[in-house]
């Protein structure tokens, strides 16, 4: 038996510079061009974000006109999350889908520095997700102290 209905999601994770709209165009028009006639296709749009990211400073990528307010809430996390966890985070490049950090940015001015706190146990966005309080516990505690040292200057 051949259904009579199919649904998709898809979801596309951005880079620095792409435009979601023009991405959600470009993915539709590969759709439709691989699309048997007789076929009906309908496109929903649920949301979209526009990509962000920030470079710690010092790093061959780093901008040349990065925000001292930036650089100094990069120091400020390398301190706390080393005392509070023991060791020193590790900078990643990593999608997220946060929309509303690239909003806060144009809409502020205003650069972000964002840590993960879930474990692998965690089964994030997944059924039975699940997050330790002994880590959100920690993660409090260590955005106290970033706060703390960003507004001492």
């Amino acid at each position: 038996m051949i259904p009579s209905k199919a649904f998709a999601k898809i979801s596309c994770r951005l880079v620095p510079n792409q435009n979601p709209d023009r991405i959600k165009q470009l993915v539709i028009d590969a759709i439709r061009a691989r699309t048997p006639s007789g076929v009906k296709l309908e496109f929903v749009d649920q949301h979209k974000g526009d990509p962000y990211v920030v470079v710690p400073p010092g790093r061959s990528n780093t901008p040349k006109d990065q925000s001292p307010v930036l650089a100094r809430a990069f120091r400020a996390t390398d301190e706390a999350v080393s005392e509070v966890w023991g060791r020193a985070p590790i900078y990643l490049r990593e999608g997220g889908s946060v929309p509303i950090i690239a909003d806060i940015k144009r809409v502020t001015g205003l650069d972000s520095v964002m840590f993960g706190l879930f474990l692998p146990e965690d089964n994030l966005h997944a059924p039975n997700e699940s997050f330790n309080l002994d880590v959100m516990k920690k993660g409090i505690e260590t955005t106290k102290r970033i706060l703390e040292r960003v507004a001492r200057g």
